[in-house]
């Protein structure tokens, strides 16, 4: 059985970028995309047929190919696992992506439908959960853990021996200090810097740089000699 053939669950921005790195840096060939009946629009994306999920299976078996769910953090990730089950429930096995310039040194054991991306440091006590996205330039701490299906977005920083919990989400340049437990359902955006426990289904923003209008354009040439 010819295990490299796979199919993604998606046909937007997230599925193309997943579309590509399994294409150019991986032993994998996407063979196909599937959506659900209701947003069968076309039949192709990314020269790849698209097919009805209700048809998936007689088309592209599960016992010749896996599945990579490419849905981002829609509902707190709670969209992405909705779809995991239920290509899970139709018999798809799921792989994982781990970009080649990333660095994991040790024996973490990356699980279901993963997507691990560049110059991103997982050190090698830290443990991920299923269904677990985390974007470019990260850094996942020691004896950190990840929980399932939550989504990281790029730079962000999660210091040693804390938790991010399932169905979370860490928004651009955010920073989880050392040992900090972040329970389920929570929001961290971007630029937070959390460094104290959050209670499940809680929400962290940080305050919007402050813009204002230059009428002459010369103070602004001036602050940027």
């Amino acid at each position: 059985m010819n295990t490299k053939k796979i199919v993604i669950f998606g046909v937007g921005q997230i599925a193309e970028e997943v579309f590509n790195y399994f294409e150019k840096d991986s032993d994998y060939e996407v063979k196909a995309f599937t959506v659900d009946d209701k947003y069968f629009k076309r039949k192709k994306f990314m020269d790849r047929p698209i097919i009805p999920f209700s048809k998936i299976k007689s088309n592209f078996s599960p016992k010749y190919h896996k599945m990579f769910v490419a849905i981002g953090y829609t509902d707190l990730n709670q969209l992405r696992y909705k779809k995991y089950l239920e290509c899970k429930k139709k018999g798809y096995k799921f792989v994982s992506y781990v970009s080649s310039k990333a660095s994991i040194i040790g024996k973490q054991k990356i699980k279901d439908n993963c997507m691990i991306l560049e110059n991103t440091t997982i050190q090698t006590t830290a443990k991920i959960g299923n269904n677990v996205f985390i974007w470019s330039n990260n850094l996942v701490g020691h004896h950190t853990e990840i929980k399932d299906n939550t989504y990281i977005a790029g730079n962000c920083v999660i210091a040693g021996s804390s938790i991010l919990g399932k169905f979370s989400f860490m928004g651009i340049n955010s920073t989880i200090a050392h040992n900090v437990k972040i329970n389920q359902n929570c929001f961290i955006g971007a630029n937070s810097y959390i460094n104290k426990n959050l209670q499940s289904n809680t929400v962290s923003v940080c305050e919007n740089t402050k813009t204002f209008k230059v009428k002459n354009i010369n103070v602004l040439k001036k602050l940027v000699k």
